[in-house]
């Protein structure tokens, strides 16, 4: 596995919520970056990325409520709002006074409502391939139904178990150009973890079962509140959130804003691409967070 994955054996802290624990990873130095993982990841989808953005600056990570080694009860409010609220009291938490944003899929939806939130701490933004007002994926539409069937959560891993179910549209098919990077690493780390372990599964399902496509549509108004350096950074052939309708997003920010494109790519393009992501996100961090000094 890839050596900066280390990392995640221990956790720098753990933040106490209610109904959850989450814990807490921290390596580098330099200005403050927080990354948000989107689902059904955990904070070990930016591994790739770390032992360049390290260098330059302080990276936080998190692990959302249900997802990774967070601790959760089923009193656990997960959502996409309720998690933006779990990821502000977490910086709150760790003190920071001036920091960029990285997210991607759902996180960078939680991402963009703490920015709208906290603008005079937020410097700059840099969001992967996620969540488009206006736009309901036809997969979530899909499988929501599905998975509340009788059945459904065991037929669900039972696709996830073969390559070809894995690779299909309703499995990781669009979320790679090479569909053989949900096997290996990626499988390890993500995908055995929904087959055997029914507690992974449920915290994973827990953000899908609260799912509430307001809060997506409701983004517009967010991204007008958006005042930092901002840019979309897009897999070009992502069939989730496809690449048309997400260059409407720049226009709706309140500051500065683009959208630049990596291909081929689909949903992951932070993982299959990502020197070429953090090549994008470089200009936007520089930008953002000159002359900022990192947390004590």
């Amino acid at each position: 596995m890839t050596a900066m994955i280390d990392l995640f054996d221990t956790p720098t802290d753990w933040i106490e919520l209610d109904d959850c624990t989450l814990p807490y990873y921290r390596v580098g130095s330099g200005p403050d970056v927080v990354l948000v993982h989107g689902w059904p990841l955990d904070s070990r989808t930016w591994r790739n990325l770390l032992p360049r953005l390290s260098a330059s600056y302080t990276c936080h990570m998190f692990d959302m409520p249900g997802a990774g080694r967070s601790r959760w009860t089923r009193k656990a409010r997960v959502g996409l709002r309720e998690n933006a609220v779990a990821l502000r009291k977490c910086i709150d938490a760790i003190g920071l006074s001036s920091y960029a944003l990285i997210g991607h899929d759902s996180g960078a939806c939680f991402a963009r409502l703490v920015a709208a939130d906290d603008p005079d701490r937020v410097r700059g933004l840099v969001a992967g391939n996620t969540e488009i007002p206006g736009h309901e994926p036809w997969q979530l539409r899909v499988m929501g139904p599905l998975l509340k069937l009788p059945g459904g959560i065991a037929g669900f891993k039972a696709m996830l178990r073969h390559k070809i179910g894995r690779r299909s549209s309703l499995g990781f098919g669009g979320c790679f150009d090479d569909t053989e990077l949900a096997e290996g690493e990626f499988f390890e780390l993500f995908v055995r973890p929904l087959i055997e372990d029914p507690r992974a599964m449920a915290g994973q399902l827990l953000l899908g079962e609260n799912l509430d496509f307001a809060v997506v549509h409701s983004l517009r108004e967010a991204h007008g509140k958006i005042t930092a350096p901002t840019r979309f950074i897009w897999g070009v052939d992502d069939p989730w959130f496809p690449l048309d309708k997400a260059r409407a997003m720049p226009a709706q920010m309140g500051g500065e804003a683009d959208l630049v494109t990596i291909s081929p790519g689909k949903l992951f393009a932070h993982e299959e691409f990502p020197d070429l992501f953090l090549d994008h996100a470089a200009p936007i961090l520089a930008c953002g967070l000159e002359g900022v000094e990192a947390a004590a």
